[in-house]
């Protein structure tokens, strides 16, 4: 009996690991304000109230439900993994292109622009200073933040972030075209950090988890002259990653297009 328990304790752990849910909270505008607080209604899953003998399963059929569940799960995470990567393959080949004869598009200072911006949004979010990036997001970006932290002040709300850590950035769509202003590229972004709510008033926690946990976005970046700003961050659950594009029309390169490239992906 102590093996079978053995048993279920270490496939729960891998159940754990493989499916940990990416977490969508406040953070810099992005997530949908913490809807997953608390799972609702605990226990409401028991409705046939022990009746007599019951269908109780034993611990193997359970194992074997919660290993087939595990699989799935990693199944899907790896699938999307990999189409990230593709699309990851396909954008920095065409970055790598692009840098040859416009500077703009240097790789090393495109990743380090991303970095910069990352933390300094999430400074100005957590300062309730949006005016810390302004120079980091695009005009749109900047009126949008900036409401929503005069909402948060009405609502006596600082949302502190603590703890943060930019894990990975990988671009998954490009887009040039010869007006240089509708040029873009989507990053992966993936980062951890403490994220929840207090009031500015007596410091009461409001909302929020007070542990580190790891998220992941789409980070849309748009030239404005010589630089990039942020000008879009989405959730991953609202957008396929299909949508994303690796583009170039040519016409100012003498580049051919790019887009059998990404539809094969």
């Amino acid at each position: 009996m102590r093996i079978k328990r053995g048993i279920f304790v270490i496939i729960i752990a891998l159940v754990f690991l493989i499916s940990t849910p990416i977490v969508s909270s406040a953070r810099a505008g992005g997530g949908g304000g913490g809807g997953s607080s608390g799972g609702g209604g605990g226990g409401g899953s028991h409705s046939s109230s022990s009746s007599g003998n019951g269908n109780s399963s034993s611990p193997i059929s359970s194992i074997v439900t919660i290993s087939i569940f595990a699989l799935a799960s990693s199944g899907g995470i790896i699938a999307y993994k990999v189409r990230i990567y593709k699309k990851n393959r396909v954008s920095k080949k065409l970055i790598r292109e692009l840098e040859r004869i416009d500077k703009d598009w240097n790789y090393s200072e495109l990743k380090n622009r991303v970095e910069e911006s990352f933390y300094k949004i999430q400074e100005a979010w957590s300062k309730r200073d949006i005016d810390i990036a302004e120079n980091y997001i695009s005009k749109d970006l900047y009126e949008l933040h900036r409401s929503k932290i005069e909402w948060m002040k009405v609502r006596h709300e600082i949302n502190v972030l603590k703890g943060i850590k930019l894990i990975s950035t990988l671009p998954i769509g490009v887009i040039d075209l010869e007006d240089e202003s509708e040029d873009l590229i989507w990053f992966y972004v993936k980062g951890a950090m403490v994220d929840y709510y207090i009031d500015d008033r007596n410091g009461r926690y409001i909302k929020g988890s007070r542990r580190r946990e790891s998220f992941e976005e789409y980070w849309k970046f748009v030239r404005s002259w010589d630089t990039w700003v942020l000008d879009e961050i989405r959730q991953i659950e609202d957008v396929d990653e299909s949508f994303f594009e690796a583009i170039t029309d040519g016409s100012q390169y003498g580049f051919k297009k790019e887009e059998d490239n990404q539809k094969k992906l």
